[in-house]
């Protein structure tokens, strides 16, 4: 609690801490003085009556003093108390926040490795769904190659002379030759060693 906090409220006028002391005391000195000026103007009798007014005002000018002293007491535990209380606030609110910080950094890393893993499957898909696309359209080429007998003969022609063509030498075979009977086969391979002749 400050000298300057608020700690009394009458109507709509508004007392702090530093306020009410100065009134007390303000209060107690006034006290003494009536008490003196009393005592001064009494005679006789009167004056035990304004000694004992006099004990009374200093009684309670010794506790207002007493009261002042507590109740600045009271500001400093309380000054003591918020202070403890906003250092222990200040650092739990620092763990928190560290905390938070690296648990959102753990999860960012997390959806980072994800999410390359994420696009590398998408590449290969993509890679395969390209090879798909390639295929079903040599397919397609094959198929209406096939479906053509003038075309599909092409072909296996083709085929045929490639594959003999890679694995024999060129005095090894010869294509469409025009046999004794006039009959022109695909292929002739001429066997090792021997007069044999294969027909394809």
């Amino acid at each position: 609690m400050q000298l300057d906090q608020t700690i009394l409220q009458i109507g709509t006028s508004h007392f702090t801490l530093m306020q009410v002391l100065l009134a007390g005391e303000a209060l107690a000195l006034i006290l003494i003085l009536a008490t003196l000026i009393v005592t001064w103007r009494m005679s006789g009798s009167r004056r035990a009556e304004m000694l004992e007014t006099l004990r009374r005002a200093s009684e309670l000018e010794y506790r207002l003093a007493e009261m002042a002293g507590t109740l600045r007491n009271f500001a400093d535990q309380s000054q003591g108390a918020q202070a403890h209380l906003t250092r222990t606030l200040d650092e739990r609110l620092d763990l928190v926040g560290k905390r938070v910080g690296v648990g959102l950094s753990d999860q960012a890393e997390r959806t980072t490795q994800s999410l390359t893993h994420l696009y590398e499957r998408l590449a290969v898909i993509d890679a395969a769904q390209k090879n798909l696309t390639s295929l079903s359209t040599e397919m397609i080429s094959l198929k209406d190659i096939l479906a053509n007998k003038q075309a599909r003969g092409a072909y296996g022609q083709g085929r045929m002379e490639a594959i003999i063509r890679d694995g024999l030498q060129a005095r090894a075979y010869a294509f469409q030759p025009t046999l004794s009977n006039g009959m022109r086969p695909d292929c002739i391979i001429h066997l090792p060693a021997s007069e044999l002749k294969l027909v394809i």
